[in-house]
C-alpha cells in the first residue's frame, strides 16, 4: 500500500500522497468519500472500525520503504512474479 500511495510523492509529482487526485490515501487514511474505491481487505484487517483502520493506515506512513524493497517490488511487477509471503 505504502509503495503504491507513494509513487506520486516519490516522482516529485506531489509533496504528500493525499494530494495526488487519483490517490486512496484520503479515503483511506482520512475517511474521504469516493464512488470509485472499494475497500481491501487487507485495509479491513488494520483495525476492528473505521476510526482505527485509518489510524493504522496512516501509521504505515511513517516508515520508510527502503530502496531495496523497492526495486524488488519494481522488478517483481516488471517479470510478473510474485514477492511476499
Amino acid at each position: 500500500m505504502r509503495y503504491i500511495e507513494l509513487n506520486p510523492v516519490r516522482a516529485g509529482m506531489v509533496g504528500k500522497p493525499g494530494d495526488y487526485r487519483w490517490s486512496s490515501y484520503g479515503t483511506n487514511a482520512e475517511g474521504k468519500h469516493s464512488e470509485l474505491i472499494t475497500t481491501h481487505s487487507l485495509y479491513r484487517k488494520l483495525g476492528g472500525s473505521d476510526g482505527e483502520r485509518r489510524r493504522s493506515y496512516r501509521a504505515l506512513f511513517g516508515l520508510d520503504v527502503d530502496q531495496g524493497t523497492q526495486d524488488r517490488i519494481r522488478s517483481a511487477t516488471q517479470t510478473c512474479e510474485v514477492i511476499g509471503n
